[in-house]
């Protein structure tokens, strides 16, 4: 990837590459697909889903989790307008402007996670029952597991 470039694609162009933080995203938000054409831009088809805190860890397997507060807020971008998002968009298709779960729990309030709106940038804390969205995240570099003899 060019020395300037933060994100690249993966070959099928359905991950997020984020050099800076060595993580792999989802481009589309979870209940989403992307739909690749050779004559149109890549899009997220189907609706992202809203979920309540404990549905949204159900989501992680093979690997894809819930980032954390702070790997989800790495994803604002520091200019945005009225009309754009706080988010990458040329990279995370059709992002919703709304509120995005992290796997941080509140730690003075338990039943409080904390989530990033992607809409502003803004950074808050909901109860675990409230509905988010959710952007699944891995690490680009697997750790190694050692057996012991």
């Amino acid at each position: 990837y060019p020395a300037t470039s933060r994100y690249s694609y993966n070959d099928e162009n359905v991950y997020v590459v984020d050099h800076k933080t060595k993580l792999i995203w989802r481009r589309c938000s979870l209940g989403q697909r992307l739909i690749v054409s050779s004559f149109f831009t890549p899009t997220c088809g189907g609706n992202a889903t809203l979920l309540n805190f404990e549905d949204a860890q159900k989501m992680q397997k093979d690997g894809w989790r819930l980032p954390n507060i702070d790997e989800l807020r790495s994803l604002v971008v520091g200019e945005y307008t009225e009309n754009q998002n706080a988010i990458n968009s040329k990279f995370f298709l059709n992002p919703q402007s709304s509120w995005y779960w992290s796997s941080s729990k509140d730690s003075e309030e338990s039943m409080n996670a904390w989530t990033v709106w992607f809409g502003d940038g803004s950074v808050n804390k909901h109860h675990v029952r409230n509905k988010a969205y959710v952007r699944l995240v891995q690490d680009l570099i697997k750790p190694e597991h050692t057996e012991e003899q």
